[in-house]
């Protein structure tokens, strides 16, 4: 690795390590809860070589080794991996921010490590609420149709350069579309451009100072969530956690339903999604297609907390299938 890949690797981790939690997406809890649940429930081989690739770029993503503790590093890896495509938004210096729509010719790139576009496009495939058929739908490049290439790639004989750096956009991707505010997205008039973008649009606040350290409201109490996509972001845990934390927190997660976990279609776990949002995330106190600011109710939260803790588990379980499906090929030293 060359000094000055080395010098932004080393940045991009000093960012990730002090980001505030609107910065992340699940928050980085919650994407590390999720990997967690992959590594438990992959097969020895793909573990092994889920770790090889991982490991030809470890500089990136690679600064907590020793959180898990002695001859886990090599799960470790693989926890914190799952962050990096948030850290990169912070690292304006490396990375170039080319948006929130994929306009440019880079948009539908797959070329590894020297890609320095932050692609945060890819992180989402926003489906309208209320549904629309065949009215403001995704753009063709978005979380689907990445997660469906980063697959088909993994299992490829295309470069470990590129295959790593799939793995990465994999394992985050994966936890990003079972967040329910990752599919869907309000059409509405009160809304700058016609949409919420997610829930972003959408704005929160609390009616005393003391509801913000109240963990039945939200687990991540130490700042007060702007918005309704930041709230359920962070729905899962407290991002300010450690690793070691998501993971115990991720482990002790209840098994996700076998049936729904067998489920590989990708554009399902978004329709279910897109179904949870519509059902369970804008509903009271949320009114429909207003701005706010709402309060929330220990009911809204009890249900945030429940739904986003049962996502994650799923988005686990369907990761750890997916890369055992995609990471069978010949490698020295792998079962």
């Amino acid at each position: 690795m060359t000094q000055v890949r080395k010098a932004i690797f080393a940045g991009v981790i000093a960012l990730g390590a002090g980001l505030g939690s609107s910065a992340l997406a699940w928050h980085g809890q919650g994407h590390m809860m999720t990997a967690k649940v992959a590594w438990d429930q992959m097969a020895p081989g793909a573990r092994c070589r889920a770790v090889k690739l991982l490991k030809t770029h470890q500089d990136a993503y690679g600064d907590q080794l020793n959180a898990l503790g002695p001859n886990r590093g090599d799960e470790a890896l693989f926890v914190s991996a799952a962050t990096w495509p948030d850290r990169i938004k912070q690292d304006k210096t490396h990375y170039i921010n080319d948006g929130e729509e994929p306009t440019g010719a880079q948009a539908g790139d797959n070329v590894g490590f020297s890609d320095r576009y932050m692609h945060k496009y890819w992180h989402y495939a926003d489906y309208p609420v209320p549904a629309r058929p065949a009215a403001n739908l995704p753009p063709p490049i978005n979380a689907r149709e990445r997660i469906e290439l980063f697959a088909k790639t993994l299992a490829s004989t295309a470069s470990d350069d590129v295959k790593s750096y799939d793995l990465v956009w994999l394992i985050h991707l994966v936890g990003d579309v079972h967040q329910p505010l990752h599919a869907a997205t309000q059409v509405s008039g009160a809304f700058n451009g016609g949409k919420d973008d997610g829930g972003n649009g959408v704005l929160l606040s609390w009616k005393t100072k003391a509801d913000w350290s109240d963990p039945t409201y939200y687990p991540a109490s130490k700042y007060l969530p702007a918005n309704l996509h930041s709230y359920w972001d962070g729905a899962p845990g407290d991002d300010s956690a450690s690793l070691a934390t998501a993971a115990d927190l991720g482990a002790g997660l209840p098994l996700a339903d076998q049936d729904k976990a067998m489920v590989i279609h990708v554009q399902t776990w978004l329709d279910e999604s897109h179904d949870l949002a519509d059902r369970l995330v804008y509903a009271s106190p949320i009114k429909r297609g207003q701005k706010g600011p709402f309060y929330l109710t220990p009911t809204y939260a009890e249900r945030a907390v429940r739904t986003t803790r049962d996502q994650v588990s799923l988005g686990g379980a369907r990761l750890a299938r997916l890369l055992n499906q995609a990471l069978t090929y010949d490698e020295p030293g792998c079962p």
